[in-house]
């Protein structure tokens, strides 16, 4: 059965968390296999934002499937720590949403609305672009927000909402105007994209996949992003029906 409202959150930890990490001198990460290197100084992080986004990290480099409740229970009160000592902060903000995606993506439909779990990360991202209009991964995530909301809830869960293809649009296009060379955003844009309106979006899908090059690729984080993205371009130049529904099934939820 369809999940509703498992948010594009996905790109919500691929958007903010690469700046935190790479693996030019890897750390150890114990219990995930996955090596970490904080790039950043302790003054730029919290020591809350840090342990939270490696836990969240480690989930969504293995996610293929439904969350380990152990680990996600973990991951939440790490965010809820980080949530309390930087309140004001961005990229806290959008783990905290990242954080609302997986936990929809792991309830039913109803149980999610009813929890107001899409309700929780429009607030979100509301309160993010309230102060920084101009923050190109906020405004890229909203955008995608607005895409999944109307496709899984139609015209009346997205009024319900208030997002629409307009606001999407909108937010989608200055997003890539003010960060053209974001790769994770487009590559999150083009799963979006795809599982919003594969015909009208297809060319598009395929050449912001194509513009991502795995050189560029500096961090496990980026490199796991990286593989799905080059595997759904190829099913879509394949016109593979099968595989497209598998990766868009095993990362957004479809």
């Amino acid at each position: 059965m369809k999940r509703l409202w498992k948010l594009s959150v996905l790109l919500w930890c691929f958007l903010f968390a690469q700046q935190a990490y790479a693996l030019s001198e890897p750390a150890s990460n114990p219990g995930t296999g996955i090596n970490f290197v904080e790039a950043s100084s302790e003054a730029a992080f919290s020591k809350e934002y840090v342990a939270a986004e490696k836990l969240l990290i480690s989930i969504l480099i293995d996610l293929d499937g439904p969350v380990d409740k152990r680990r996600f229970s973990n991951l939440k009160k790490a965010v809820r720590k980080a949530v309390r000592a930087e309140p004001l902060s961005v990229d806290v903000n959008l783990m905290y949403a990242t954080t609302l995606w997986l936990e929809a993506r792991s309830t039913g439909k109803r149980m999610s609305y009813l929890k107001g779990l899409p309700q929780k990360s429009r607030d979100v991202f509301e309160k993010i672009l309230e102060e920084h209009p101009e923050n190109s991964r906020a405004l890229g995530s909203y955008a995608l927000w607005n895409f999944d909301v109307l496709r899984r809830g139609g015209k009346s869960g997205a009024r319900a909402l208030g997002a629409s293809y307009e606001n999407g649009e909108t937010m989608w296009n200055r997003s890539r105007e003010l960060a053209p060379d974001d790769h994770f955003l487009a590559i999150q844009g083009a799963f979006m994209l795809i599982a919003f309106d594969r015909e009208q979006f297809q060319n598009e899908a395929i050449e912001l996949l194509t513009n991502v090059a795995e050189e560029e690729m500096s961090s496990a984080l980026e490199l796991a992003l990286f593989k799905r993205g080059n595997e759904l371009k190829l099913a879509l130049q394949n016109d593979d029906n099968a595989e497209i529904d598998r990766l868009l099934k095993s990362w957004i939820g479809r």
